[in-house]
């Protein structure tokens, strides 16, 4: 439950920054996976994100993808998510790797 809440707060504090810039902006979050996320984590996570002022389909975006736990898989997804030059890219699963996957370009972490 504690995993959750943060993975909320995480996503949540991030897209407050960009919320400044434009009200009515739709965010743009990836997503990238071992395997897909069970209902209710999903639920949770998008219920904090509700909390938070950000509804999946009003004024936010959420691209998901699944890598199964093949690296090779993950770069190529990772790469994918980033050329939607979302606002975001969350990595979870046992062991994210981020090694494996360079950020696309120049971030700055906001926490």
């Amino acid at each position: 439950m504690l995993r959750r809440a943060m993975f909320a707060a995480v996503a949540g504090l991030v897209l407050s920054a960009s919320n400044a810039r434009a009200e009515q902006q739709v965010h743009r979050v990836g997503v990238l996976l071992s395997n897909q996320m069970g209902a209710a984590p999903r639920n949770a996570w998008l219920a904090g994100l509700r909390e938070r002022g950000y509804v999946d389909g009003r004024n936010l975006q959420i691209d998901y993808r699944y890598h199964g736990g093949d690296v090779e898989r993950m770069r190529a997804l990772a790469a994918e998510l980033a050329a939607l030059a979302p606002e975001l890219i969350v990595v979870g699963g046992r062991r994210p790797r981020s090694r494996c996957i360079p950020p696309p370009r120049p971030f700055r972490c906001s926490l």
